[in-house]
């Protein structure tokens, strides 16, 4: 179950991203599945961390149950849902270029 919570919903976030940007290359789409997995479980963790009324330990596997799972897996579709328009929006809207140049001695 816990492997379940963990990976699925990259793929939601990664079908959503190939609508924004065309995809073609198996490394591009396994770099941003990543990037979102990543997202994804920091979000959840600090999620985790502040705001649930027992202080778990995250990375016991025994925090799974049926239940939790449930609730750990619709949150994190919800978010995970967002995660790419939410990336397009930063995209389009923020620039950044950097200018490397050598010192003259």
């Amino acid at each position: 179950m816990l492997h379940i919570c963990l990976l699925i919903p990259g793929v939601f976030s990664l079908v959503i991203h190939r609508k924004y940007y065309k995809l073609n290359n198996l490394l591009d789409n396994f770099l941003v599945y990543l990037m979102y997995n990543y997202i994804n479980a920091l979000i959840m963790n600090i999620f985790l961390n502040f705001f649930s009324v027992n202080k778990y330990n995250i990375f016991s596997i025994n925090l799974f149950s049926f239940n939790f799972s449930m609730k750990y897996m619709l949150l994190s579709l919800v978010i995970s849902l967002f995660l790419p328009k939410f990336y397009n929006k930063i995209t389009k809207n923020i620039k950044v270029s950097l200018t490397l140049e050598r010192r003259q001695k």
